[in-house]
């Protein structure tokens, strides 16, 4: 599904990604991790394509998104890619319905069916009586499933997410990562995950480790 290939990234003089390789195949779960610095969420932006590398070529499914200009990509990138960051930014003035299915909004989907997948994204996450509240009004770890089912909006093909569990509680920590284990179960999705949670890496198919740039071989 996902193929990297010497993948290369630099901000000024600092170079950032030295030649990442990575191959993800269609519905699995992948974890990353690695010291603060090392490169993993550079890496996660080109992935998501909110960036383009220096060098090195990124296809997905046969497809190469750095190929097509920037109003392309932000098409491909809101029907085949799902974020989820550590800060779930979500849009304060709208309720946890409207945040969900406003992917969908933005491409032009039909209001009947986005609402109707919103809702039920909402009650497989466990929000059903959350649907009306804005997010002042929901705790941490319901602002970020709300994130989560934001990002499953549009049947992306790739889920990304970076430090999904990295600003909530222990508690709220541990539903979050048994929580991917779910996603993958339920809607198939190929996932790749950013973290320093030794207990999510070890979930997940396949964990690799970054280092000062490079995405190491050796797996825990």
């Amino acid at each position: 599904m996902i193929e990297l290939k010497s993948i290369e990234k630099s901000y000024g003089k600092l170079k950032v990604l030295k030649g990442v390789d990575l191959n993800v195949g269609s519905g699995e779960m992948v974890s990353i991790v690695g010291a603060s610095g090392a490169g993993k969420t550079t890496l996660l932006q080109i992935m998501a394509t909110l960036d383009r590398p220096d060098k090195g070529d990124m296809l997905y499914d046969s497809i190469n998104p750095f190929g097509m200009k920037d109003a392309e990509l932000a098409r491909f990138r809101n029907r085949n890619i799902g974020i989820v960051f550590q800060f779930h930014h979500l849009l304060p003035e709208f309720t946890a319905l409207e945040n969900v299915f406003m992917p969908a909004l933005i491409a032009g989907l039909d209001k009947k069916d986005f609402e109707k997948r919103a809702t039920y994204l909402l009650d497989f996450l466990g929000l059903s009586d959350r649907l009306s509240h804005l997010p002042s009004e929901l705790s941490g770890g319901e602002q970020q499933r709300v994130s989560v089912a934001r990002a499953l909006m549009n049947k992306p093909k790739v889920l990304l997410a970076d430090e999904p569990s990295g600003n909530l509680d222990s508690s709220n920590a541990a539903e979050m990562h048994a929580l991917f284990a779910d996603l993958k179960n339920e809607f198939g999705q190929t996932i790749v995950i950013i973290t320093h949670n030794t207990e999510l890496a070890q979930m997940t198919d396949r964990c690799f480790v970054m280092k000062e740039g490079i995405l190491k071989d050796d797996r825990i």
